[in-house]
């Protein structure tokens, strides 16, 4: 761990806070999880990411990543689509939830029933519980801010689109169909740009 620095500036501090989560996180990763839970990502027929409030846009990132290579991926970031959509998820189906915790009555109800159903199921949290070793197929644990010094504003968020990032990372470093369909899509969204850029400069 880092040395305390008495005299640093506001954003060596800030950044010293993030540095110290992003270890954290690492530590708490484990390559046999990842290795399974990405050659599950590429055996599912669906892929639906939960998620709702201040995470919402992770789940929206991943779900974009996912689509780039090709994946029938969907994220669900509203409580009642959630509850609607864990009712129809089905055996081959992948369902991934990125929240701080799956204890909460309305994220552990739609886990129940995609379980009932039969989907596997990953989470990317900020905290575990033994509760959860016969309910989630591959679980990513984050480092919470709680540990940091300054925890009254700084997020998490940035912890959960690192966990995001290795799983994409490996995902295509492991598998040359879904990165070729990847590059594919960039270079299309990268040539829509240009065009509209184009454009503009009339």
């Amino acid at each position: 761990q880092d040395a305390p620095h008495t005299n640093e500036g506001f954003i060596a501090s800030i950044s010293r806070d993030y540095r110290q989560m992003l270890l954290n996180t690492s530590a708490m990763l484990d390559e046999d999880t990842l290795l399974a839970a990405v050659e599950c990502i590429k055996e599912s027929n669906n892929i639906y990411v939960f998620s709702f409030s201040n995470t919402s846009f992770v789940a929206s990132e991943l779900d974009f990543k996912l689509s780039l290579a090709g994946l029938r991926t969907k994220a669900v970031t509203d409580l009642s689509s959630m509850r609607i959509q864990a009712s129809n998820v089905k055996k081959d189906d992948l369902v991934i939830f990125i929240v701080p915790t799956v204890l909460m009555r309305d994220i552990y109800q739609a886990l129940s029933i995609c379980r009932e159903r039969d989907a596997k199921i990953l989470t990317i949290t900020s905290y575990d519980s033994p509760k959860l070793n016969d309910l989630v197929d591959f679980k990513f644990i984050t480092s919470d801010k709680l540990t940091a010094k300054n925890s009254a504003t700084i997020s998490n968020n940035m912890m959960y689109l690192f966990v995001v990032d290795i799983i994409y990372s490996y995902l295509l470093e492991n598998d040359k169909a879904l990165r070729q369909k990847k590059l594919t899509n960039d270079a299309i969204l990268n040539n829509q740009q240009m065009i509209d850029n184009y454009m503009l400069e009339y």
